[in-house]
């Protein structure tokens, strides 16, 4: 699982750097590490955007979901609304 998990930090930190994302993370209980057999991943990117929820996610919710067979949440804030 952690070769997996590497994994997917890598393609979320390209998928960042892509879409200009000041920061990204894996939050829940793939960042406790106390996910269960089939986690959904949650995940948060911070970047300047002035589009709005659930506009804001458009370039993030299909990459995302495609680096894991079960669900995804993906939230998106401006790195002030995050703060």
């Amino acid at each position: 699982m952690m070769v997996a998990l590497n994994k997917t930090k890598q393609d979320l930190k390209r998928l960042a750097i892509r879409d200009d994302a000041e920061f990204e993370f894996i939050s829940g209980s793939f960042a406790r590490g106390s996910q269960t057999r089939d986690p959904d991943l949650d995940v948060i990117f911070a970047e300047d955007t002035s589009k709005l929820y659930p506009s804001s996610l458009d370039e993030y919710f299909l990459p995302v979901s495609g680096l894991t067979p079960t669900g995804v949440n993906v939230l998106v804030y401006s790195p002030e609304g995050f703060k």
